[in-house]
């Protein structure tokens, strides 16, 4: 049976492989939401610039939400990986990279699922100009 010491440092390294899939995981997802759900003409996901998709990228994912995109999910994923490494639990591991990982598929998702088309009573009340998407 391993040493606690040599059982905590093979967690400790794997821990330090799980931190690097999860930072490529959080850069893929920075990115999608940057180029997919953001990055049409002006800033917004080829779509109505009033519609919510549009308010959105104008508003919440230029700031707050993008800082958390990014910081969360490695947060959460060094919270669990400390706690495997003293308890010496790989679950902490496997844990950290699966909590990580859908934390940072659903804060892609949020703003993927947002209409890009104005509301009827927004094609009513706004100019064409703000109801018209790519």
């Amino acid at each position: 049976m391993p040493s606690q010491t040599s059982q905590r440092a093979a967690i400790g390294a794997v821990a330090v492989g799980g931190l690097f899939v999860c930072v490529v995981l959080t850069w893929f997802g920075a990115v999608a939401t940057a180029l997919f759900t953001c990055g049409g003409d002006g800033g917004y996901a080829y779509a109505a610039p009033a519609s919510r998709a549009g308010r959105w990228c104008e508003g919440a994912g230029d700031g707050f939400f993008a800082t958390a995109q990014l910081l969360l999910p490695l947060l959460v994923f060094l919270a669990c990986a400390t706690y495997a490494v003293v308890k010496v639990r790989w679950s902490g591991v496997v844990a950290g990279v699966l909590v990580s990982a859908t934390a940072t598929a659903v804060m892609y998702q949020v703003p993927a699922s947002f209409d890009t088309e104005c509301t009827e009573e927004q094609v009513r009340d706004l100019t064409p100009e703000e109801c018209a998407g790519d």
